[in-house]
């Protein structure tokens, strides 16, 4: 496997992640983050690399990291490990420039932006003196590159920061990417600068794709009484059951990056209220009888008498505060209107969505556990973990 492959390979894996690259076509660092992310540091966010070596036994591991203030207080902190001589050639090479050109993608893999980059000029030298004459560790992960990774994120969980260098780093020219997702129905865009509640449908959209194939609709209608109106965001369906998907997107680009967790949670909190009161209106609809159909006004047609699923899709979501008052929400409205109802963010969904192509009955039934499991740790922050 080339440089190449292997990077993408590790781009689809990661859910996040970044890596330095120096080859025939040039120098550049990618990041994969979550799009609010990306757009807080269009934004203007303050972003860091930081470095430090890890000795352990016979061993020297380059430790490489990324801290992200989209929140001044509850920062963002990516670590790894380098593992191949080219990613330390690549990191030397880098260091000696002005400036180095990025790439951003998102949960979708997509390269949603560019720029370039500076680093700090005296920070980085400190970096070069670092790095300088050391043979570091090549060869596979194994238990003790774990270990290492380990090690660093203890550190940085307690906050203890010696022996950790950190590179302020400063964006130029940054250029968005216009992507365009055909699917079997229709054909959605996306752009970092469209608003945010519709990026986040398409990309939602985009992502099941691969599962439901043409059973898949964005803004279906629904008929009452010769009137039509929007019935979700999302419906899907196939043989055994059907989906109703709101996606709720808190604008980023208008925000400063002094908005504080507290903050953001009280409007995520609103918008996952007013997607519960959605989801029902859209199920009692179905279960009355009420003739639903794509946004071209052409009925569809499915199994009604299933148990549905609901599905919360928000643009991203942190286990920080008080959020039982949501949690007895969403066990209320599962139990009242006897259906599956899941809150989750676009990173849990692709990572739902993506393996299974084709395959809308094993789909169904991870979400099926994982409303199970929600239930019976009465939680409502669960993360998956596919075997």
């Amino acid at each position: 496997m080339d440089h190449a492959e292997r990077i993408y390979r590790e781009i689809i894996s990661e859910e996040a992640s970044h890596w330095f690259i120096s080859d025939k076509y040039g120098k550049k660092i990618l990041f994969k983050l979550s799009t609010p992310t990306i757009k807080s540091i269009m934004c203007g966010c303050k972003i860091q690399l930081f470095f430090t070596i890890d000795r352990h036994e016979s061993k020297t591991y380059m430790m490489v990291g990324v801290r992200i203030y989209d929140d001044k207080i509850h920062y963002i902190d990516m670590t790894g490990i380098q593992r191949y001589q080219v990613e330390h050639d690549a990191l030397e090479s880098i260091l000696k420039e002005n400036d180095v050109h990025v790439e951003f993608y998102n949960e979708l893999n997509i390269c949603a932006a560019s720029a370039n980059m500076q680093l700090q000029s005296q920070q980085k030298r400190i970096i070069q003196e670092l790095i300088k004459d050391h043979q570091f560790y090549v060869g596979n992960f194994t238990s003790d590159t774990s270990s290492a990774l380990d090690r660093l994120d203890s550190k940085l969980r307690i906050k203890n920061e010696e022996g950790i260098y950190f590179v302020d780093c400063t964006f130029s020219d940054f250029q968005h990417v216009n992507s365009y997702i055909y699917g079997e129905n229709e054909v959605g865009s996306y752009n970092l600068t469209a608003e945010d509640g519709n990026a986040l449908e398409n990309l939602a959209w985009a992502s099941a794709q691969g599962v439901f194939g043409s059973n898949i609709y964005k803004n279906p209608l629904v008929i009452k009484n010769g009137n039509s109106r929007e019935l979700t965001d999302i419906f899907a369906f196939h043989k055994y059951g059907y989906f109703i998907v709101e996606t709720k997107a808190l604008a980023v680009l208008s925000n400063t990056q002094e908005k504080t967790m507290e903050r953001k949670n009280k409007g995520i909190k609103k918008q996952i209220n007013k997607a519960i009161k959605q989801i029902c209106g859209a199920i009692n609809s179905i279960r009355k009888g009420y003739t639903i159909t794509d946004d071209l006004k052409n009925e569809l047609s499915f199994q009604r008498d299933h148990v549905p699923h609901g599905l919360i899709l928000i643009s991203e979501f942190y286990p920080i505060g008080d959020w039982d008052d949501v949690k007895i929400d969403i066990f209320n409205a599962m139990a009242k209107e006897k259906m599956f109802l899941n809150l989750l963010d676009l990173r849990e969904f692709t990572k739902l969505t993506l393996p299974f192509k084709d395959k809308p009955e094993l789909f169904d039934y991870n979400l099926m556990e994982r409303a199970k499991t929600s239930m019976e740790n009465n939680t409502i922050f669960i993360r998956g973990r596919l075997k």
